[in-house]
């Protein structure tokens, strides 16, 4: 599913003149999206599902900040990106490594976004945010660039590399597509 800035805009309009459920609404629109941004940038299921509450809590507080029809997507992408650097920069660093010599496969990966994380893990950080922005957000590469900091056309060389680094890699896997 694309996600559509009017949507957005709708929700968080519909929230900044008082109306709660339009929280809950948003949350299910956009909370997939926000998850995997998050994800991208902290690398930890856990921590991405408590950036993404962290998130919609300071949506609710700041809503009267929000200025309406200026591109809501954009906005919570940034608060989306700014909590999950704060989060990764303030969580205790775990590792955990096994080797078992086998290859890994999406076997253990079964379905939806277990699989998404599995071969989004494969990216750097860099191409995993332009890929999550473009593919799930919507983003134009001049919005991601501008989110990003970078000029559009490295937005689109990132995502393109990233693109043939994942059609290679489920080609790997015998995932074969058009």
């Amino acid at each position: 599913m694309r996600v559509q800035p009017e949507a957005v805009d709708g929700y968080l309009c519909g929230l900044r003149s008082g109306n709660k459920e339009n929280l809950g609404d948003l949350y299910r629109y956009m909370g997939g999206l926000l998850y995997f941004y998050a994800l991208s940038i902290v690398k930890e299921r856990h921590t991405a599902e408590d950036v993404v509450q962290d998130v919609f809590v300071k949506v609710y507080k700041n809503i009267q900040k929000y200025k309406p029809g200026t591109n809501g997507l954009m906005w919570l992408m940034k608060i989306t990106k700014n909590t999950a650097i704060d989060a990764k920069d303030t969580r205790p660093l775990t590792v955990i490594t096994e080797k078992t010599g086998k290859k890994k496969s999406p076997e253990f990966a079964v379905t939806g976004a277990a699989f998404v994380d599995y071969i989004l893990g494969h990216l750097k950080k860099s191409e995993r945010q332009v890929v999550t922005m473009r593919l799930y957000g919507g983003c134009t590469f001049t919005e991601v660039g501008k989110l990003l900091g970078i000029t559009e056309n490295a937005a689109e060389l990132r995502y393109r590399s990233a693109m043939k680094k994942l059609k290679t890699l489920l080609e790997k896997e015998g995932i074969h597509y058009g």
